[in-house]
């Protein structure tokens, strides 16, 4: 079993993630963690990023909001994207398996742990720009997922990963009113 990385070599991963994601992604997924381990990672990063959640929140002077619904919101969204690069980018062709896309969404959560604490320090200093921050936010999750998604499974065009990935979100969100539908609930509001 190798040993944790230290705090610097994550900030090292973190600026490398950054500014050559497929590289980033190609490092954690040489990684040996083991199954038990990425699973560790995993629920590690999710936990630090309910709790900064949760300081956005107070940032925002946002009271009485459930722990257990944020973490249920996170705990959900991350094995949501982790079945969606597994199974989606397969039936495209992919050669990535379960452990490498469990890798990369521990690593996604821990990278947007970085930019939760920049969002909390804009929130703060410059509340203006927090719905500028947000969709640069957005715009670097969709960067990372796609660079990510084609490393892991064997990709060559961006392009079309970009494109499979707005894909799967139209198919799940169009899945989720379905079922919600069912329960008078729905992911898009009426008029969207």
């Amino acid at each position: 079993m190798s040993r944790p990385p230290s705090l610097v070599e994550l900030v090292a991963l973190t600026r490398l993630t950054l500014s050559a994601p497929r590289t980033g992604a190609a490092v954690v997924l040489r990684e040996e963690t083991g199954r038990e381990g990425a699973w560790l990672l995993f629920a590690i990063a999710l936990v630090l990023s309910i709790f900064g959640v949760e300081l956005e929140f107070l940032a925002l002077g946002v009271r009485n909001v459930a722990l257990v619904y944020v973490a249920a919101t996170q705990a959900g969204a991350s094995l949501i994207l982790l079945g969606a690069i597994h199974h989606v980018g397969r039936a495209f062709g992919g050669s990535g398996d379960f452990d490498g896309a469990l890798k990369i969404v521990a690593w996604i959560n821990f990278v947007f742990l970085f930019v939760q604490a920049v969002r909390i320090v804009v929130l703060l200093v410059l509340p203006p720009a927090e719905d500028v921050f947000m969709m640069l936010s957005f715009a670097l999750f969709l960067w990372l997922l796609v660079n990510f998604t084609a490393e892991l499974h064997g990709f060559r065009s961006l392009g079309r990963v970009f494109l499979g990935v707005i894909l799967a979100a139209v198919g799940l969100i169009a899945v989720f009113n379905l079922l919600g539908s069912l329960f008078g609930i729905s992911v898009m509001p009426a008029g969207a």
